[in-house]
């Protein structure tokens, strides 16, 4: 037995590839992509101690995940806008919702590991200093 299918004319014959939320997934995917594939798009942390600009470089890599995955969060925020019954506040849908929480915090802790290591290079010139001129000394 074979099934008839019927086309109903006012619709489109051919179902959208993507929705909005695979499609705004498969941006962020993308732009992930380039930041990853871009020179210093994802830094190397090295497995020695790290310097303060490898902390720093690890930093601005956070940003720029949070930036995109803003993006990603405002376009769900306006589909699931257009589809409510209710209000929807998009505030909390805002391109910058997620780089406002972690900037300031995560990247704040990340601050602090950079000063740290600029502090190690700093106390450790100032020891070789130090012995170099006990050295000099005797």
């Amino acid at each position: 037995m074979s099934t008839v299918h019927t086309i109903d004319t006012d619709k489109p014959s051919l179902p959208r590839k993507f929705g909005p939320l695979k499609s705004a997934m498969g941006e962020m995917i993308a732009d992930l992509s380039k930041l990853y594939l871009t020179e210093g798009g994802c830094p190397d942390y090295p497995s020695f101690t790290p310097t303060e600009e490898d902390h720093q470089a690890v930093a601005e890599h956070v940003r720029a995940v949070t930036i995109i995955a803003g993006r990603w969060l405002r376009k769900v925020g306006l589909v699931v806008q257009e589809n409510a019954l209710c209000p929807i506040e998009m505030t909390w849908f805002s391109d910058g919702t997620f780089l406002e929480t972690v900037d300031g915090w995560a990247t704040d802790q990340i601050a602090n590991a950079a000063r740290a290591a600029a502090d190690e290079i700093e106390d450790a010139e100032g020891d070789a200093g130090d012995r170099r001129w006990d050295e000099r000394r005797v």
